[in-house]
């Protein structure tokens, strides 16, 4: 800091206004720079000293107890990434607890999971349907032998609100899907990964919630089931994988795998897009909680788009109507 007479010295801790501090104003040198506390040399004002002085750091105490990281019922505001449309925990990889256990009553259950918004269900049961269409037992879905994409069809938001049937609000979310299958991609379909053993199908996986830059999207797989591995606690063949398992996207010929869009950690994903971002952010001087702030500003924008979107529809609908 300087003023006009030129660069202001540092203070210290001696020098500021704290209740009990006997050092104000005093212990300075001719050039106005404050050293250490002046003390008495008797006892007498030692003791004072002692007793009337704020210790601004408290002592550490060895004997603590420490506080170990738990789980916050409320999260923290980085997770409410697309408010409304689900939690961090929507299809981690603890969903395989249940089918592992063998189905028995004391699987333990996962703590996380929560039922799907409606939105996010009404998407993800239209979408299966889609994806069961002619497609009859080991046949490749027509999404990937017709469409030959993995985004699942996504409709604009304004052929949303031009329907018949006024949409719910909470429709405008509107995210997109991407269904993960290689088993039809690969030859000879996928194999364990701890065996090596031909996998079968098992059915559909739940949503698996991926953060991108601007909103957040979906992924659909499938569960495979293997016939030869048993289960460590239950010792029955009850051993299953998800499609994205990484044991299982590293074995794949890497033009296939360089199609999976996502980062995926035990509860979260992360669309590959927002990594490169982060790790850009990183290299150049911005830290995680910048970055995490940057990225909610930009998920708040797309709320607050398709917010005045819809509310712009609904007033030029009704000055329509009084034209009439």
């Amino acid at each position: 800091m300087t003023d006009k007479s030129g660069p202001l010295r540092q203070r210290n801790l001696f020098e500021w206004n704290l209740p009990g501090n006997l050092n104000i104003g005093g212990g300075t040198t001719s050039t106005g720079s404050s050293l250490h506390p002046t003390v008495s040399s008797d006892s007498t004002g030692s003791q004072d000293v002692r007793k009337t002085g704020q210790q601004v750091i408290p002592d550490e105490d060895p004997h603590r107890a420490i506080l170990l990281d738990r789980d916050d019922e409320e999260g923290d505001p980085f997770d409410l990434m697309g408010d409304g449309v689900g939690d961090e925990f929507d299809g981690g990889e603890n969903e395989d607890e249940d089918e592992e256990s063998g189905g028995h009553e004391s699987a333990p259950k996962h703590r996380g999971r929560q039922s799907l918004p409606p939105a996010v269900k009404d998407q993800y049961d239209k979408h299966l349907e889609f994806l069961k269409q002619g497609s009859g037992p080991g046949s490749m879905p027509r999404l990937y032998a017709v469409h030959q994409t993995f985004w699942l069809p996504h409709q604009a938001n304004f052929f949303i609100m031009k329907n018949a049937t006024k949409p719910r609000p909470s429709q405008l979310y509107n995210h997109r899907w991407f269904y993960w299958d290689p088993d039809h991609l690969v030859e000879g379909g996928l194999k364990c990964p701890n065996c090596e053993t031909h996998l079968h199908r098992h059915g559909f996986t739940r949503p698996r919630r991926v953060v991108d830059l601007e909103a957040v999207f979906y992924m659909i797989g499938q569960r495979h089931h293997c016939p030869h591995c048993r289960n460590a606690k239950t010792n029955e063949k009850s051993v299953t994988f998800n499609s994205w398992d990484s044991r299982i996207v590293t074995k794949l010929p890497p033009a296939l795998a360089a199609e999976f869009p996502a980062c995926l950690s035990h509860r979260n994903a992360i669309a590959d897009s927002v990594l490169a971002v982060m790790r850009t952010c990183f290299q150049y001087g911005m830290g995680s909680k910048q970055f995490s702030n940057c990225l909610q500003v930009l998920h708040y924008r797309h709320f607050d788009k398709i917010h005045a979107q819809y509310l712009e529809d609904v007033l030029y609908v009704g000055m329509d109507l009084d034209h009439q």
